[in-house]
Formats: C-alpha cells, sequence, structure tokens
C-alpha cells in the first residue's frame, strides 16, 4: 500500500484543455443584455487586452447565427446553434445552448476546430483536471487565502 503507482491515476494527460479553446458563454451575453431576438453583436476574445480573436452573433428565436473567419484558412464559418431556456424559480428564466453534436444543455461552448461544441464534444478537459493532489491541495489554500483576504 502506498507503493509507486498507487496514487490518482489521470486519463487526461494529453486532452487539449479548455484554456487554450476559445469558450462562448450564455451567461455572460444574458448579464449584458445582448440576448433579445433580433440582436447582432460582436464578441471578442482578449489576451492581456489585446483582441485575439472575434465572432459576429445575431440572436434569433431559439438560435443564434455564429459568424466568424478562421485565422489558419482565412475561411469564412457560419453556424447555428440551437438556444432555450428554462424558468428559475423566483420568476425570470435562464438562457442555455444546445450543444450542436450532442444536443446537451450547456452555458458555455467552446471551439477547439472549427465548430463550437461542448466540452465533452470537443474532447477538452479542465487545467484542474490534470493537477496532482498537492497541486489541488495549493489551489484550494490559494482560494481560501483569498476569500480571507490574506492575499
Amino acid at each position: 500500500m502506498g507503493g509507486r503507482g498507487s496514487g490518482r491515476r489521470t486519463s487526461h494527460g494529453g486532452k487539449p484543455e479548455t484554456n487554450d479553446s476559445m469558450p462562448l458563454d450564455v451567461r455572460k451575453m444574458t448579464r449584458k443584455g445582448l440576448l433579445s431576438v433580433g440582436n447582432r453583436f460582436s464578441w471578442q476574445w482578449l489576451v492581456n487586452d489585446q483582441p485575439v480573436a472575434g465572432i459576429t452573433i445575431r440572436v434569433d428565436f431559439q438560435s443564434m447565427l455564429l459568424s466568424y473567419q478562421m485565422k489558419s484558412t482565412g475561411e469564412v464559418v457560419a453556424q447555428r446553434v440551437r438556444t432555450q431556456t428554462t424558468p428559475c424559480h423566483l420568476g425570470g428564466e435562464r438562457h442555455w445552448f444546445t450543444c450542436p453534436q450532442c444536443n446537451k444543455r450547456v452555458a458555455v461552448l467552446y471551439a477547439p476546430g472549427r465548430y463550437f461544441a461542448c466540452r465533452q464534444c470537443g474532447g477538452l478537459t479542465y487545467a484542474t483536471q490534470k493537477e496532482n493532489m498537492s497541486d489541488r491541495a495549493s489551489t484550494k489554500a490559494n482560494k481560501l487565502r483569498t476569500r480571507l483576504g490574506w492575499e
């Protein structure tokens, strides 16, 4: 017990991470009030306050049309993504994407390749899934320090 190889095994070793892909979060769009039918807007991803990619989104009834240009090939891609809403307990509604590949209700879509899809269909993992036990403990301790105002 406790010998070599007895610790936590990870099956996420070689998978790309969500950090490496462009997230499209419906919750952020909702907070900014962008999800009105007929609305058209641009969305940008920034690294060090510099835009690295952008997309144009048109909101339709129960769907969105995503239009963007692939940096690698210059190809213009148009993808329709269905949306849905669920009622909240205290009134109002919550918006969701429907994954174009598996039809699962998700809040975030990623673009690991040409098209947007959910994390599982894109074959992506979270960075924390690759952490070992000591890294997880350090991350947890840092979060607690931040919440307590010690950092």
